[in-house]
Formats: structure tokens, sequence, C-alpha cells
């Protein structure tokens, strides 16, 4: 798949994956630090300091998609037309990497996220292909991941490696 055929796709009623664009960027920002704040503020940082780090960790996280484009592919996750979430994953003959999946707070817990990963598996299905992403152990979503049927493959400080893989049915 190259990317000038990306197009928007239909995932679920009124659920689309859509490539982003430089329109985007504003809001894939605004995603990133949305999700990633309340950790911070939570350690007792400044409002202020966390702002600062958050925008140059998010635009460090934009140059590296850029370099390594190839196989990246960036998504904006709309939900009966309104932007919701962003959706970056890497996608070669090794399988399918979720490198981030965030949807804005006020979005969560509605099933979107639910309907995003449902996709991805069906595509790994599809595609015969792995299923991997990488969740730090003392998030919800590493849980939420294990509920997905994801099961950890490696350890490193509270990062784990995760990994889903295409259950064939029991006769």
């Amino acid at each position: 798949m190259t990317k000038t055929e990306l197009l928007p796709t239909k995932i679920a009623t009124s659920l689309w994956l859509v490539p982003s664009s430089e329109l985007h960027r504003a809001f894939l920002q605004e995603v990133f630090i949305q999700n990633r704040k309340p950790l911070w503020l939570a350690a007792g940082m400044s409002a202020e300091w966390i702002d600062e780090l958050l925008v140059k960790q998010s635009l460090i996280q934009q140059q590296a998609q850029d370099a390594d484009a190839q196989d990246q592919y960036s998504y904006v996750i709309a939900y009966k037309g309104e932007w919701v979430g962003r959706l970056l994953v890497r996608v070669n003959s090794d399988g399918i990497h979720i490198i981030d999946i965030a949807l804005l707070p006020s979005q969560q817990n509605q099933g979107i996220g639910q309907e995003v990963i449902n996709y991805l598996q069906q595509q790994s299905r599809k595609r015969q292909l792995r299923l991997t992403l990488n969740a730090d152990e003392t998030s919800r979503a590493y849980e939420w991941y294990l509920d997905c049927g994801f099961t950890t493959t490696q350890s490193s400080g509270v990062t784990r490696s995760m990994s889903w893989t295409v259950q064939e049915p029991a006769e």
C-alpha cells in the first residue's frame, strides 16, 4: 500500500479513519497533550512546564514519524463527523504495529477505541500478520489491551511489548 492509496476508511457506524495531513497537525498535538498531561500533573509538576514539555515531545514524535514515514500511517479518528483521536501504525512484512492510539479524554469509554482495535485485528487476520504494540504496565490501557486479547511478549522496566495473534477457530 502506498501513501497515495490511502483513503478515508469507514470502520464502524459513524466511525472513520482519515489519513492525517498538515491540516490535522494542531489537532494531533492536542490529542497527544491531553492524553499525557494528567500523568504529569499527578506527579506534581507545574502545568506551564508540562505544556512546554509535551509540545516538545509531540514535535519530536512528529519529526520521527516524518523521518520514518515509509511504512508508517497516521490517521485521525473521526466519529459522527468530529475529530476524536489519532491512530499511528507501522505496517510491513513483520506485522502491524500500533505506535499510538489515543482519543480525546471526552471521547474515551464510549467503545470507539474498541472499534479501532477490532478493525486492526480484522486487518491483521486478513493479511495474516501479527498485531503488536508497546504499553506501560502502569497505564489503564495495559489492562484494556489484555482484555482485547493481547499477550505480553517481553518486559523492560514498566514497558510491555504485547502481541495479538490471529487465532484459528477450534474444530
